[in-house]
């Protein structure tokens, strides 16, 4: 890398760093280590952390007997597991993890200069992974993305770096690495066999001989999955079974499911989802309307069919939450989130969806709550915050298309964008309980596509366009 190249680099790189331990440092300091860095899921990764580090195995029961758990994957929790074995803390992780995560700017550059050749869209897209508010936040604290979504660009790296040289070494490392990401995240477990496929038309638009594609797919799938199978092995062990979690299911039960029965009822989100949990209750399945009694596998089937039968019944609320939720993991932004827990904003009871209300009580319920709601500073804020998104997701789809027009790169391109809509996939599910953070693995590399589509709106409007990429 050329030494005026790298020099901005390090430069984005510092401020990255500088961002992500004045947030660190600032939740730590101001409100201690469990009241500033534990947020959202947190009590699961140290819960378990701690039985690891205290010879307990994979276990969130916080005393004998410790029943093993596989509701998340192993490597966060291992990861803080190995800081609090020594030092009885959880702050000198995280401290670790804000190092490692100011490198996403660098690597969103990295992974960019494949099929960008104007160093200051790239420059702008690492600026912009710098300080991006929610992945800033969720980067800073107890949480996997820190780990994850820089697994995941390392893996994307490698991957493009194989597409571009032919060298298997470069495939083995994207399969590696990709398999330490599904144990950092077990959603992303089934982007190997979309990328399997995607690489098997690839070969064949190329013509490569048969022989060499079964080669690649052979060595993408045996070594992810060899990666994988200690924890698969593990729970065939421990449960009977080879999924490699149990939360699939259940959040179809309780998040798909609860918003289909409010638009079904005219309810909240909020009671639908205590409805459900009601109703497995009075089934005698479970002893308290907690979804935490669900985690284990035997309770699949049973979710299983009372899901589908809920589907069945209800095709076209399915349909409406679906866009619903696509809607929001497009434009949710979690600002608020931040600076409501920094002190700067006050609570509010919930973050009311447009989308749902729109199906619910039509467009004057919309505009009726909204203006309602547009009182509250904080509203401001979470409203503004998607009004934003929403620009910037224009600018997105505006970048995908300017970059899609240079043939040279529509490899590069489809293979990014296999990645981010594999994303919004997994995220639709969660429906009402959607916010910013589901978003956040894909921001770095939406941040390419969405300073290209700015550079090209500016050079359009001022008749002055130049191709983001060298001509």
């Amino acid at each position: 890398m050329s030494r005026n190249i790298s020099k901005p680099l390090v430069y984005i790189y510092i401020i990255s760093l500088i961002l992500h331990l004045a947030v660190f440092s600032f939740f730590l300091l101001k409100q201690g280590e469990i009241g500033g860095l534990f947020v959202v899921d947190a009590s699961d990764y140290v819960g378990e952390a701690k039985n690891i580090a205290d010879g307990h195995g994979f276990s969130v029961t916080p005393e004998a007997p410790y029943i093993p758990n596989a509701t998340i994957g192993p490597l966060y929790p291992l990861y803080l597991s190995i800081f609090y074995r020594f030092t009885g803390h959880f702050w000198p992780a995280v401290l670790v993890q804000n190092i490692i995560a100011s490198f996403i700017p660098i690597l969103v550059f990295l992974i960019g200069s494949y099929f960008i050749l104007d160093r200051r869209i790239l420059w702008g897209a690492a600026l912009f992974s710098a300080i991006e508010p929610n992945l800033l936040y969720y980067t800073s604290v107890v949480a996997s993305e820190g780990v994850f979504i820089v697994l995941l660009l390392l893996s994307m790296l490698a991957f493009i770096r194989f597409l571009k040289t032919d060298k298997k070494s470069w495939l083995i490392v994207s399969a590696l690495i990709l398999g330490l990401t599904v144990l950092s995240r077990i959603a992303i477990q089934y982007l190997v066999g979309f990328l399997a496929f995607w690489l098997l038309v690839y070969f064949i638009k190329k013509k490569y001989s048969t022989k060499v594609i079964i080669q690649n797919l052979a060595i993408l799938l045996l070594v992810y999955f060899a990666f994988i199978s200690p924890w698969m092995i593990r729970n065939w062990r421990t449960f009977g079974h080879t999924e490699l979690a149990t939360t699939g299911w259940i959040d179809l039960y309780t998040r798909t499911g609860s918003s289909v029965r409010a638009l079904v009822e005219g309810t909240s989100y909020g009671e639908s989802y205590h409805r459900q949990l009601q109703d497995l209750v009075d089934q005698g399945i479970i002893k308290d309307a907690d979804e935490r009694e669900m985690y284990g596998f035997q309770f699949q089937p049973l979710l299983k069919a009372q899901t589908l039968t809920l589907f069945r019944e209800h095709p076209e609320e399915l349909v409406k939450v679906s866009l619903i939720s696509f809607i929001s993991i497009l434009t949710q932004d979690n600002t608020y989130v931040f600076l409501h827990q920094a002190g700067v904003l006050p609570a509010v009871p919930g973050n009311v969806s447009p989308s749902l209300i729109l199906f619910q009580k039509g467009i004057r319920g919309v505009v009726a709550t909204m203006l309602t709601l547009a009182r509250n500073q904080a509203y401001l804020v979470i409203y503004a915050g998607r009004i934003l998104w929403a620009i910037l997701t224009v600018l997105f789809a505006v970048g995908v298309y300017a970059l899609w027009k240079a043939k040279e790169s529509r490899a590069f391109i489809s293979f990014l964008m296999l990645v981010i809509f594999y994303v919004w996939g997994i995220s639709i599910p969660l429906t009402a309980s959607i916010s910013a953070r589901y978003r956040t693995p894909i921001i770095p590399i939406m941040s390419l596509f969405i300073v290209v589509g700015a550079w090209y709106l500016a050079y359009r409007i001022f008749s002055r366009y130049v191709s983001p990429r060298s001509q």
